[in-house]
């Protein structure tokens, strides 16, 4: 899934939200705790087992509970690496910024409950429909719930959580930022380079499908099939028919193989590698991904191109500007919103960071960086529901935690 900007593409970006669900939670693992042990001590003492109650927090009686921890301190490492992104801060820091970030979703979504309520379930409904939408049918929509473990209800509960947490900070803070039309046009003077559209490439292609576990007779049969609907097309066939009869990939099937414009970093790389070597009307050797073997047409090219200044990219500057705004007004809200609340917290951290202390203490005496061991792995599956629904994803903590941007999907995924 591609990114949109806000305000114009209001719709994808909620369905973007939809599928994010759908496809970026970690399902509770019962093992996890086990991860939560530091490493031995360098002279192979025992290591540090770090209580975690059942209950972590509770917010105005609402418990967060260990589960539900457990999996948004997953997720959030899960998106970290997933963004090639490097856990730089102490293991005790992370473990302290999750907790607070579910703490600060729970305020802020118990404050949104109390708010009028008329419209959420349409827009939660609208949403819904759009990432159906967007999966490309009912029936895969329905797989991509199945495969994740989660119920159609259990998004609803999601997406409706994230619908009244969204009307109450438009209500109580973005309707109080003003960009003027001067700090558009000094950002987009002072970060040009920022608004420059890479090289693009349009392109076709045939796949023709190899699934996880082919016998290297399967494999080599799928080759020659590539092989031989290549040479179709250089004996003058038409490019889309084949593609439309033959490909494996069924959603660009439908358009003639047509994968429109992309660029750098989109698609896996040797399938990237071979696209940007044509020029337009130049078709590829056979190309070998994990999905199969492609065979690409160059439809077009286009160089790197500055944005124009446009109505469209003012928006979009604005939203930019708007959201940095609201990081910045984020601590103080969540300070008030903390303040007349009772909220206790449960999970201690104390002995993790004197073991952090003195590993930081012997590293400077020996001249080596101490490696603070951080709870990994997991994999990708359905939501936690309930209280703490809303795992967090990024730090510092945002109001609604913004789904993680995917990479767009490589041909055939």
């Amino acid at each position: 899934m591609r990114g949109c900007a806000r305000h114009f593409l209001v719709r994808a970006v909620a369905a973007a939200s939809c599928l994010a669900w759908v496809g970026c939670e970690i399902r509770p693992n019962p093992d996890l705790l086990k991860s939560m042990e530091s490493e031995p001590a360098g002279d192979g003492g025992p290591g540090l087992t770090i209580n975690v109650p059942e209950v972590v927090a509770e917010v105005n009686g609402v418990p967060i509970t260990r589960l539900a921890y457990q999996s948004a301190l997953q997720r959030t490492l899960f998106v970290l690496q997933s963004r090639g992104q490097p856990i730089d801060m102490p293991q005790s820091e992370l473990f302290q910024r999750v907790l607070d970030q579910m703490v600060f979703q729970e305020l802020v979504h118990q404050e949104a409950k109390s708010r009028p309520s008329e419209g959420v379930e349409e827009i939660v409904e609208e949403r819904i429909a759009a990432a159906r939408a967007q999966a490309g049918s009912d029936e895969q929509f329905e797989k991509l719930l199945a495969e994740r473990e989660i119920t159609l209800e259990s998004l609803r509960d999601a997406v409706r959580r994230q619908v009244v947490v969204e009307r109450l900070v438009q209500d109580e803070l973005v309707t109080k930022i003003q960009i003027t039309d001067e700090e558009i046009q000094s950002t987009y003077d002072q970060n040009r380079d920022q608004f420059v559209v890479p090289e693009r490439v349009r392109a076709s292609h045939v796949l023709i499908s190899v699934q996880e576990g082919a016998t290297d007779a399967q494999r080599q049969e799928a080759f020659a099939q590539a092989q031989a609907l290549r040479q179709q097309v250089l004996g003058g066939a038409d490019f889309a028919e084949l593609a439309r009869a033959n490909s494996g990939d069924k959603t660009t099937a439908e358009r003639g193989g047509d994968l429109g414009y992309f660029t750098r970093g989109q698609m896996v790389p040797t399938f990237e590698a071979a696209a940007f070597a044509l020029q337009p009307g130049e078709l590829s050797d056979v190309v070998e991904t994990r999905f199969g073997y492609h065979v690409i047409k160059c439809v077009d090219r286009k160089a790197p191109e500055l944005l124009e200044f446009n109505d469209q990219l003012k928006q979009a500057i604005s939203t930019r500007l708007v959201q940095g705004r609201l990081q910045e007004m984020l601590p103080e809200y969540a300070s008030q919103l903390r303040a007349k609340a009772q909220v206790a917290t449960h999970l201690d951290l104390s002995e993790l960071i004197a073991l952090e202390e003195k590993a930081r203490q012997s590293g400077a005496a020996t001249g080596t960086a101490p490696q603070t061991p951080v709870p990994g792995g997991g994999e990708p599956a359905a939501p936690a529901t309930g209280s703490g629904a809303a795992p967090a994803e990024t730090l510092p903590p945002p109001p609604s935690t913004p789904a993680p941007e995917t990479p767009a999907a490589p041909p055939g995924a």
